[in-house]
Formats: C-alpha cells, sequence, structure tokens
C-alpha cells in the first residue's frame, strides 16, 4: 500500500508518482489546484508544510485547500485567510454551510439546483466529486456547480467548453433534453 512506504520506494515505482512540491512547480501559472489534506496524519502540522510549500511558490492564488475535517479548513482559516479552501462532505448541512471557507465539496447525489442556490448565496463556491459520466458532467455545468473533480478530465473539458459557447437559449434547450 502507498502510504505504507518511503519517499524512496514511491521514486523506485515503475510510473512515477510526483510529489506535491513537484506537482506545485509544474502547475504554476498553468491551472488551479485542489490539495487534499487526507488520511490519519492531516493534522496542524500537515497544514504548516503545505501552506509554507504553496507560499514558498507565491502560489495562494492558485491553490484550494480541501478536507473533511473542519477543525483542519478552521485551523487554516484562521492562521492564514489568505489561503482559499474548501470543507468536503457527503451532504450539505446547516454547520458546513456556516463554515468559514471559500468551497463546499459536496458528493455527486448531494449535487441539486437548490444546494447549489444554498451555497451559493453563502457566498462559497460549488465543488462535486466524483462525476465521469457526459450526463452527470453536464448536468452539473448546467446546475451552477463551479468545478468538479472527475475521473475523464478531457472529457469534462470539452463539455465545459461546448456550454461556453451555447447563448443562453442553447443551455436552456440542453437543461430539457
Amino acid at each position: 500500500m502507498l502510504k505504507e512506504m518511503t519517499l524512496e520506494e514511491i521514486k523506485g515505482l515503475r510510473y512515477p508518482v510526483p510529489t506535491l512540491e513537484q506537482t506545485l512547480d509544474e502547475a504554476k501559472g498553468r491551472i488551479l489546484l485542489f490539495v487534499e489534506l487526507k488520511g490519519d496524519t492531516a493534522d496542524r502540522h500537515m497544514c504548516n508544510d503545505v501552506v509554507r510549500m504553496v507560499q514558498e511558490r507565491d502560489m495562494s492564488n492558485q491553490v484550494v485547500l480541501l478536507s473533511f475535517k473542519r477543525q483542519l479548513i478552521s485551523y487554516i482559516e484562521t492562521r492564514w485567510p489568505e489561503m482559499r479552501t474548501g470543507f468536503l462532505d457527503f451532504s450539505l448541512t446547516e454547520d458546513a454551510q456556516k463554515l468559514n471557507c471559500d468551497y463546499l465539496g459536496l458528493e455527486e447525489a448531494g449535487a441539486t439546483p437548490e444546494t447549489v442556490l444554498a451555497v451559493h448565496e453563502q457566498g462559497k463556491k460549488l465543488l462535486v466529486w466524483t462525476p465521469n459520466s457526459a450526463e452527470a458532467q453536464e448536468r452539473l455545468f448546467l446546475i451552477g456547480a463551479d468545478a468538479i473533480i472527475t475521473d475523464n478530465i478531457a472529457q469534462a473539458k470539452r463539455i465545459r467548453a461546448c456550454l461556453n459557447r451555447e447563448n443562453d437559449l442553447g443551455r436552456v434547450l440542453s437543461a430539457f433534453q
């Protein structure tokens, strides 16, 4: 299991796994990164290390730190208010809506027009995981999801580009197909 391997063992794998530092270096100036702080080791120390790496590269505006752990999101928001954060949950709860963060991340089943509206009314953006079908991706973009986490990135890009080219009437008609 990967989490039980040392960095040297990971570097020796057939398919290289980039470190967070390498990923940040490659992404700088190119894409917005969503970095999830997860697992048993996700704590304040991990937050400190990740924020340091991001700030050393002057990428605070290009990284969103995500976690299922409310206390980590609160810690980051209190200590580094310039960092963008996102709280992940399986459904939209009142507690999640009140949390000081920039994104709320929901599982695909929890993303409805009503939840999109509720999240946006809180001044937050909605991130949805893991819509992989073209139909699910299109539906989420049409109802106003701000971002998705998917295994099919190329497809999502094509759908997003197509929807962005459509006029308002085309988007309305697409919603009813």
